[in-house]
């Protein structure tokens, strides 16, 4: 059980890493409203697949 929090804490900084250069070049053709909605709804959607 340890070693799946370690892999998905390991995914979620991966993703976070990779974020912040997506982010920069979409701001420049996306409104920071969208892009925050964007961001939202992302969240949205991880959240509602996943299994409590």
């Amino acid at each position: 059980m340890k070693i799946k929090a370690v892999f998905l804490a390991l995914i979620a900084a991966v993703f976070f890493a990779l974020n912040v250069p997506f982010s920069k070049i979409l701001l420049d053709n996306v409104e920071p409203t969208f892009m925050a909605g964007f961001l939202y709804l992302g969240a949205g959607v991880e959240m509602s697949l996943r299994k409590f």
